[in-house]
């Protein structure tokens, strides 16, 4: 007796360790416990339910009835409704119908999302403050080795989190033998999930085949891979950290489906930091990473290796990259038909004159103002121009390109297309159809920022002289 009683301390003492230390359940709160019937989840329920009246704890059950083993999966939700009727305990149980699956998902991501969904929904509605998970030691160290089987990075390797959101793991510290020996001392039944022995599953192999091999090299395997996400978590954090400030001085996002990041200044990051930068956009256009693997960030970042404009790359879930001179694109759900179609949408607006004239598709304003004869010999900035108002006729209109537009540039002989203009000037495709074209009845005045057009521009002889400058918003600059 002296030995069981002495088992169900240490799991608990070492439970409520995590914690105290993790500080996942402050003193009174509402905790959802996510209970299949298993050993883990069952050591679970119970564990709470020992410490509740120290720590003032409210404590509820969900059950999700997967649907995949038949008499099995209803046996257990069964357990589940009769042991929370014998503690008093609140539950919510909720069956799944895999058949109604998205067509090509995997079952077991499909469950484990749906699984999740219906915690999260049910401790939103019900007021629970966290939603408490069985995860344990073991499971960390198999999770583990499966991201390392699978050639995951830092965010693979540290494992499950004490903490995610509304999710908590305070079993984490605990081995599976400490559970078992727990349970033992508690007299507690449990269910035996007969998937967990099937050798199909490459978890249940790490489990059964992989972990027991490595015990024999290093015995203690499974508090070493433990201690290695901690440190590895450590330093994903610190990773992230740095990666944010990177982020925040040089990726411009230009709508909720648009990014981009200086080629120059991006790959003059450490090659770490690259990667992350990619995935990180990547991540807040997607919503996750799932489906992103390493050689998707590598065919992003030969993009910008490349010194050729124009090269694209097509990534799983509607995501897309594309090289455009000195900037990288990152977008989302954006085929080349929307592509096509956006950057020949037509817009135009009349110019006040004098007056301000705001451009909501160039997201930029033209202001235009009458000159004096004493401001007539002042050097302009680039985002300037002078017209000659007697050679202007009315009305004055900002519009994007048209197939065809041509000028003639101040300083050249004969006529450019605009498109080579926007070329050699190394404007990126995406751009071109944001930049405004100053137009008067008899052709272009000025392609806003950039050239004036040769038999519009003031000369020496103009008497009435038009200033006109083109400021966009900052992200656009």
């Amino acid at each position: 007796m002296i030995g069981a009683k002495r088992s169900s301390e240490l799991l608990l003492a070492r439970a409520e360790q995590t914690i105290i230390t993790y500080r996942l359940l402050p003193r009174g709160s509402r905790v959802l416990a996510a209970v299949s019937g298993g050993p883990d989840s069952t050591a679970l329920l119970r564990m709470l339910l020992r410490l509740r009246d120290r720590w003032q704890w409210e404590v509820g059950v969900v059950h999700v009835n997967h649907g995949l083993r038949g008499e099995e999966s209803n046996a257990e939700e069964e357990f589940v409704e009769d042991l929370c009727r014998q503690e008093g305990i609140p539950c919510w149980v909720f069956r799944l119908r895999p058949d109604h699956r998205p067509p090509g998902s995997s079952l077991q991501n499909w469950g484990r999302s749906e699984r999740y969904q219906i915690m999260e929904a049910i401790a939103e509605a019900q007021g629970y403050a966290v939603v408490a998970l069985g995860h344990q030691a073991d499971d960390q160290a198999e999770t583990i080795l499966d991201h390392l089987l699978r050639g995951s990075g830092l965010e693979g390797l540290r494992g499950m989190p004490y903490q995610r959101g509304r999710l908590i793991r305070p079993l984490l510290d605990v081995e599976r033998a400490a559970i078992m020996d727990f349970l033992a001392a508690e007299g507690a039944a449990y269910c035996t999930d007969s998937s967990n022995l099937k050798p199909v599953y490459l978890r249940n192999r790490i489990r059964q085949q992989l972990l027991p091999l490595l015990a024999e090299y290093n015995p203690a395997v499974t508090a070493t891979l433990r201690r290695t996400a901690d440190i590895l978590a450590a330093e994903d954090d610190w990773l992230d950290q740095l990666t944010n400030a990177q982020a925040g001085q040089i990726a411009v996002r230009l709508t909720s489906e648009r990014t981009r990041l200086p080629v120059a200044e991006l790959l003059n990051q450490p090659l770490a930091l690259q990667r992350r930068l990619v995935r990180r956009e990547l991540e807040l256009l997607r919503g996750d990473l799932q489906g992103i693997g390493w050689q998707h960030v590598e065919s992003v970042l030969d993009l910008c290796r490349s010194t050729v404009s124009g090269r694209s790359v097509t990534l799983p879930r509607g995501l897309y990259g594309r090289r455009e001179y000195q900037w990288l694109l990152l977008e989302k759900n954006q085929d080349q038909d929307r592509r096509e179609k956006r950057e020949q949408t037509a817009w135009s607006h009349e110019l006040a004159v004098p007056g301000e004239t705001w451009l909501p598709a160039a997201q930029a304003w033209i202001a235009a103002r009458w000159l004096e004869p004493e401001e007539w010999a002042a050097k302009r900035p680039v985002n300037q121009v002078i017209l000659d108002g007697a050679k202007l006729a009315w009305p004055i209109i900002a519009r994007n390109r048209r197939p065809g537009d041509r000028i003639q540039p101040l300083g050249m002989s004969g006529s450019k297309k605009v498109k080579d203009l926007f070329i050699d000037n190394k404007i990126a495709r995406e751009q071109r159809n944001r930049i405004p074209l100053v137009v008067s009845a008899d052709g272009i005045c000025w392609v806003a920022g950039m050239r004036a057009d040769r038999r519009f521009a003031a000369g020496a002889d103009s008497r009435r002289r038009l200033q006109l400058s083109y400021r966009a918003l900052n992200c656009e600059d």
